[in-house]
């Protein structure tokens, strides 16, 4: 199996590192020089030299005469700061990385492209067209070659030098002899970086590694946004310009179209710079989770919106003299208010069960890892089960509270059913029958099921009471333990395992907490795994009822969290796979926020351990990665195969 690791086809060679650096840091500082040289004149043409009828209404309410010079200026500033800012944190964290410098170098050059400052005549104004050119040339070229930085496809090298001299003409025309920019060659900019897209479509189908799919993805949020506001405003204002010249009427209304299209320029360098950082990679599928869910909130609310709205100025008109439009957008706002959080609920469920077809929505995931709420702690302490005497609780969870209960000169550890729970017929008669088969297992290092009952409606399981400690804990106290530390851990627990598959068990809710850790009369340690069965009814009642019993996500197996009927031991694998991570190094390889961890399951590669912890042996962390492959077939076929591959 190949593990995932940055590749280095992007590095500069030493040779060329040099000038290549020069001429990016020339570029930088001229397209800076450019601008700041262009603001005298924006100034005296704006600020001083105002547009009378403009001047003229900004004094009206009480702003300086001025004030669209004051604006154009400001905005370059913040563009160029903000884009450049990005442009040198690029090239500090990786000046040795073409891409991230083309990156950079696009980035500093499309703030140049929409900068307000004026060039009339002189060196600067064919400097600033060289400079554009350079700009609209590379945002074409970044869909071709990102972000691999490898051309796809390969004949669109013969088509850059010819676009920058098409553009260089097309802007040069612009400035000298003061005309629009058409239809015509927008289009043929905008044409390409269609194809562009449509090859990064076959990029990320055919040849990106999960890492550089995830780049892309952060490309494609970016362009979401950004993309629809850029070319809207462009074509609608600067082509179409539909809300006519510039004058006093629509001034504010272009200004903050101006600023809206500003902030849509500033979210694609975001989202590209976390891209090329290779920072957050994995978060891109819960932003656009979010994102989806945000979008059909709209459309849901939308529809109401306008009929309220639409049905209140009907009405309000034969009541209200004046006045209609604010009365009914005020009603028709405050009734959506109330929808707002039902119709967020099921937009939720609706993107992730039925768009990303998850076992169950991101609200009840959450709800799911926070810790399990007991009524009543301790209440059946004193009564009697059966022949059992009930004592102190200890421990609860998602099925109900466990107590040590004591008979015939035995501890035992009681699990009783939570009222909810054992109210519903189902799960109970599942509950018994699922007892009654796990009581056949007999492994030393399963825990042993002694009987099921029921008395005055209170369902509960008789298990073998352990006198130890969890693995949770041992890992929390310890951390990360040394390999040849745990291989009897792996021999007991493997052959657990098989022996459980073997039986036809499939766990599905192997954690740190479901281990015990026994102690012999030497003091050795031993897993005993807890709770088989118990996780298979769960997983079964969560696909009958959609109750939401997730279970703890950071060892939960993609295909657990799919909708997926073909759960198999091969699930158990991964599980296994989780908590050897963790005890080797001390960490769980996923972290974050329950969704953060459940998409990083979903499509994040596992780091390779040895990266946290160097003293891992190669073989074991190669076993392990292998372990925690998403497609199940990917996995070992035994917890015995992923031992061998350890212990050779």
């Amino acid at each position: 199996m190949s593990m995932s690791s940055r590749t280095t086809q992007n590095q500069l060679p030493a040779q060329i590192g040099r000038v290549v650096k020069l001429t990016w840091l020339t570029l930088f500082v001229l397209s800076w020089g450019i601008v700041l040289a262009g603001i005298p004149e924006t100034y005296q043409n704006h600020v001083v030299n105002f547009n009378p009828e403009l001047g003229a209404y900004f004094q009206s309410i009480g702003i300086p005469a001025g004030f669209d010079g004051y604006f154009r200026i400001g905005l370059d500033i913040l563009s160029m700061g903000v884009f450049g800012g990005i442009a040198l944190f690029l090239f500090w964290k990786r000046s040795n990385d073409w891409m991230a410098l083309f990156v950079g170098a696009m980035m500093f050059l499309t703030a140049f492209i929409y900068a307000n400052s004026t060039y009339s005549d002189g060196v600067f104004l064919y400097l600033a067209v060289l400079l554009i050119a350079l700009g609209e040339t590379s945002q074409v070229t970044f869909f071709y070659i990102f972000p691999s930085g490898k051309i796809i496809p390969a004949l669109f090298k013969w088509v850059i030098l010819p676009l920058f001299i098409f553009r260089y003409l097309i802007w040069a025309n612009i400035y000298i002899n003061s005309v629009g920019q058409g239809a015509i060659e927008v289009g043929i900019v905008v044409l390409l970086i269609v194809i562009g897209f449509g090859f990064q479509v076959y990029r990320y189908r055919t040849q990106s590694t999960p890492a550089q799919r995830q780049q892309t993805k952060w490309l494609l949020v970016g362009l979401a946004f950004t993309v629809p506001i850029v070319a809207g405003y462009i074509y609608l204002v600067n082509i179409g310009q539909v809300f006519g010249p510039r004058g006093p009427e629509n001034y504010f209304i272009l200004t903050c179209l101006r600023i809206a299209q500003q902030v849509g320029l500033f979210i694609f360098p975001a989202a590209i710079t976390l891209s090329v950082m290779r920072y957050k990679l994995w978060d891109i599928d819960l932003v656009i989770n979010r994102s989806l869910v945000v979008v059909v909130i709209a459309v849901m609310l939308a529809i109401p919106f306008a009929g309220i709205f639409f049905a209140a100025t009907a009405i309000f008109r034969n009541i209200l003299p004046g006045g209609q439009n604010e009365i009914s957008a005020v009603l028709a706002a405050l009734m959506v208010g109330m929808l707002f959080n039902p119709a967020r609920k099921q937009a939720q469920d609706l993107i992730d069960r039925r768009f990303y077809r998850l076992r169950f929505n991101l609200n009840e995931l959450n709800k799911g890892q926070g810790p399990q709420s007991i009524s009543n702690p301790g209440l059946l302490t004193g009564r009697k089960l059966g022949k059992y005497q009930v004592l102190d609780v200890i421990g609860n969870g998602g099925m109900g509270e466990v107590y040590r209960g004591f008979a015939d000169g035995q501890v035992v550890a009681i699990k009783i059913l939570n009222e909810r729970r054992a109210g519903e017929a189902d799960f109970r008669s599942r509950f018994a029958r699922e007892a009654q088969s796990t009581s056949k297992l007999n492994h030393p290092n399963i825990v042993r099921a002694i009987e099921f009952g029921e008395q005055d409606n209170t369902a509960y399981l008789v298990l073998e009471f352990i006198e130890g400690q969890e693995l949770g804990d041992v890992i929390k106290n310890n951390g990360r333990l040394p390999f040849k530390d745990i291989q009897p851990f792996i021999e007991e627990f493997s052959s657990a395992l098989d022996y459980a598959h073997s039986q036809g068990f499939v766990h599905r809710d192997i954690k740190p907490s479901n281990i015990m850790l026994r102690a012999d009369n030497q003091g050795n340690l031993h897993p005993v795994l807890m709770d088989f069965g118990i996780a298979k009814i769960q997983d079964a009642q969560t696909h009958l009822t959609g109750t939401g019993a997730v279970g703890t996500i950071d060892y939960m197996a993609p295909e657990q969290i799919k909708e997926s009927r073909t759960v198999d031991h091969r699930a158990d694998i991964y599980a296994m796979g989780l908590i050897l991570f963790e005890l080797l190094t001390g960490e769980r390889p996923f972290k974050g926020n329950a969704a953060q961890v459940m998409f990083a399951h979903l499509q994040q590669p596992a780091p390779n351990p040895r990266s946290l912890n160097p003293d891992i042996p190669e073989n074991v962390a190669f076993a392990i990665q292998r372990a925690l492959a998403k497609k199940p077939e990917d996995r070992y076929p035994s917890a015995t195969a992923l031992k061998e591959a350890m212990l050779i």
